[in-house]
């Protein structure tokens, strides 16, 4: 079986559901704008906020670990991102999972 990593980016308010809401990470790939770098276990990759899914929760295999703290709020402050008007949410006050997991 393959597994695959990711980032839980669902807002805490969803653990009501069966699902949850990921971005892939990958070792490969381009920079771009919503694929924010990410540094875990010595590896660098990167977040592919540009291909977001929900998975049920009975497929994620294990949480290998935790986004930090600013991590967190650069991935959030990118999720908001709207050009044609100026986000009044607060980024601090979002409250994301932000757990790595493979699936």
């Amino acid at each position: 079986m393959l597994l695959c990593s990711g980032l839980i980016i669902s807002p805490d308010e969803m653990n009501i559901l069966k699902t949850v809401i990921i971005a892939p990470m990958t070792s490969k790939g381009f920079d771009f704008i919503f694929r924010p770098k990410i540094k875990f276990e010595n590896k660098s990759g990167l977040v592919l906020l540009d291909q977001i899914r929900a998975i049920d929760k009975s497929r994620i295999v294990k949480i290998i670990g935790k986004v930090d703290k600013n991590k967190a709020i650069e991935i959030s402050k990118i999720l908001q991102q709207n050009p044609k008007q100026k986000s009044r949410i607060n980024p601090r006050s979002m409250s994301y999972s932000s757990f790595l997991i493979a699936v």
